[in-house]
């Protein structure tokens, strides 16, 4: 078992051009837009395979990974290691909302090669100095059942399941978190940003239910 997890990173250097506050002193801007900030979730988490990027990480690309001249990341056999389109923007933006705003970000992975997933997430870029490594939180990243995951990611952070939104593109082995209560948004063609919004929307009618639930996507 790998856990991987630390101290919050630090905020982005000029914003980054992220998200700014919205229309009244209780919204907040997300990607384009606005949430009342008291139905955010606390916790964001995302799966990574086939959810950030479109493939396995420890059957679809073999390490050494490195970025080209051009910021192209290759694999050992020169195979793209890109993450689907909207993915970088996400994750920027999440990352420089205000931090009386901002929901903890993690990554939860059933991945059997964690030290593969860490070293490519290292060499992705986001933009600026921002690494795919460096923009969550806390990362539980390892194989097994992801009740240990969201179990993990609840002592570190002090927040309750029931306040975490998660997408991941795998129903069928991760409906035992919805015992936990975490809301649970399926991925079917990779994450994006009308995906995101459509989760915040369905998370925000769900606000202070302690019952998990599952949004088909």
């Amino acid at each position: 078992m790998m856990t991987l997890g630390g101290p919050r990173p630090p905020p982005l250097a000029g914003g980054g051009g992220g998200p700014a506050l919205g229309r009244g002193m209780g919204d907040i801007a997300v990607c384009g837009a606005v949430f009342p900030r008291y139905t955010l979730p606390r916790v964001i988490c995302f799966d990574v395979d086939f959810t950030l990027w479109p493939f396995w990480v420890d059957t679809h690309r073999d390490p050494p990974y490195k970025q080209q001249p051009c910021g192209r990341v290759v694999d050992a056999e020169g195979r793209c290691c890109a993450l689907y389109p909207d993915v970088p923007r996400i994750l920027r933006e999440l990352r420089a909302l205000p931090a009386a705003a901002r929901p903890v970000l993690a990554f939860a992975s059933r991945t059997s090669a964690p030290e593969w997933l860490e070293d490519l997430a290292k060499v992705t870029r986001l933009g600026d100095a921002l690494t795919m490594w460096d923009a969550p939180d806390h990362r539980e990243i390892y194989p097994g059942s992801k009740l240990r995951h969201f179990r993990k990611i609840a002592a570190a952070t002090g927040v309750a399941p029931h306040e975490m939104l998660f997408f991941d593109d795998e129903v069928g082995s991760n409906r035992d978190v919805l015992q936990l209560g975490v809301k649970f948004v399926e991925v079917k063609n990779g994450m994006n940003v009308s995906l995101l919004h459509q989760g915040l929307r369905w998370y925000a009618e769900r606000h202070g239910q302690t019952e998990g639930a599952l949004l088909r996507g």
